[in-house]
């Protein structure tokens, strides 16, 4: 038997399941979402595919391909993460998306489908591919809203922290319980984990800040710590914060923002430990 292989419909095809699993990731991962960003991965992933299947490549060879592919397009879509560990978990985002959503297509195109054991982009297969992608795609969307609703309907923020000329963005998940001030000035706290403010502290001072060993810190670095009391289940403790230069924040679509008067309070926590973001923010921060 005879395989046609229609290259454009291909293409088409893996086109707009990589452009539905870059958005959902992004809707995962509470990232700032850029239609252009994601057409170039989708394009990027599309071509990929396109090329490899025309060229019949092996399987091992294509399996590393794909995940080169993935790293590329999770590259493109999402820009620069702040440390390897978070752009891993992006990309596995994105590579497990895709994953559930291609079987959601296969699974939907072998309905009906006799004597055959896979799913091939034949003549008689393509004129069901846009029902099935566009059914796939709801199936995808509908089991994410539901298996995963607290996550997707969480308040976040995305903060940018300006300390002598230097910059760190971060995105922040907004928490009402979050009432920690600095008992000096009233100002609320951001707690950002360690690893994403390695750009504008050194290594060495936060340590130090998390050690509360703040004797060791240059004099400018001196003026600017704050003594924070917080209450964690129970019991209290002291933790160190230090006032920067200039933080904004931006609410989670990215269109508004507003300068904040806070102060940065330096956590011990990894990059993704407050659901995922970098940082824990206050809802009083947010207009």
């Amino acid at each position: 038997m005879t395989t046609v292989l229609y290259a454009d419909v291909l293409f088409l095809i893996n086109f707009s399941m990589d452009f539905i699993s870059v958005y959902i990731a992004a809707q995962l991962l509470s990232l700032r979402r850029s239609a252009l960003r994601f057409s170039l991965a989708s394009l990027i992933g599309a071509l990929g595919a396109t090329a490899m299947t025309a060229l019949s490549v092996a399987a091992l060879p294509q399996t590393v391909l794909t995940l080169v592919l993935s790293v590329v397009m999770t590259a493109a879509a999402y820009g620069g993460a702040r440390s390897l560990g978070q752009f891993l978990f992006r990309t596995l985002t994105l590579w497990g998306g895709g994953a559930l959503l291609g079987g959601c297509v296969t699974a939907v195109c072998s309905i009906g489908e006799r004597g055959g054991d896979t799913v091939r982009y034949t003549e008689s297969a393509c004129a069901s591919r846009p029902v099935a992608l566009a059914v796939s795609g709801i199936f995808l969307c509908v089991f994410v809203v539901r298996a995963l609703k607290p996550k997707l309907s969480r308040k976040t923020a995305f903060v940018r922290i300006t300390l002598g000329g230097r910059r760190a963005g971060v995105g922040a998940l907004v928490d009402s319980g979050n009432l920690a001030a600095d008992p000096v000035s009233g100002s609320p706290v951001i707690f950002v984990s360690h690893e994403s403010l390695e750009d504008i502290v050194p290594k060495t001072e936060l340590d130090s800040m998390l050690s509360g060993d703040i004797t060791s810190l240059p004099e400018d670095m001196k003026r600017r710590i704050r003594l924070i009391p917080i209450g964690e289940e129970g019991a209290s403790r002291i933790v160190t914060a230090f006032r920067p230069d200039l933080v904004s924040v931006s609410d989670g679509g990215g269109r508004r923002t507003h300068n904040a008067d806070a102060v940065i309070c330096v956590s011990d926590k990894g990059c993704g430990f407050y659901g995922g973001e970098a940082a824990l923010i206050p809802l009083s921060l947010l207009r």
